[in-house]
Parts: C-alpha cells; structure tokens; sequence
C-alpha cells in the first residue's frame, strides 16, 4: 500500500514532463529544455517537500 504513493507521484512526473515536452521545449532551444528542466526539478522537491512534513506529523501524532 504504500508504494502506491510513489506510483501516483511517478505518474504525476511523467504527465508533468509530456506536457513540458508539448508545450515549453518544442522548439528544442536549450533555454526552454532548462527551463523544463527547473520546473520538474522544483516539482518533484516541492513533492518530496510536502511528502516529508506530511510524514512527519503522522509519526509525531502516533507517539
């Protein structure tokens, strides 16, 4: 149960990459596939982010 979470979250990169691939980097310039590049990299830490306080809380409630 729960590697079902990072299945969601994998994805959730995967889509969130396709449409940075349709949408920002179609002229293939390097300043768009940074662009992307940042954008998915700053999702994924705010998932990890998020993920991280969530866990946390949930074992400090259990003690």
């Amino acid at each position: 149960m729960k590697y079902i979470r990072y299945l969601i979250y994998f994805g959730l990169m995967v889509t969130i990459n396709y449409y940075l691939s349709m949408y920002v980097t179609v002229d293939k310039k390097l300043l768009h596939s940074l662009l992307a590049f940042i954008i998915l990299i700053s999702v994924a830490f705010l998932l990890i982010t998020i993920e991280y306080f969530f866990n946390r809380k949930v074992h400090k409630s259990c003690d």
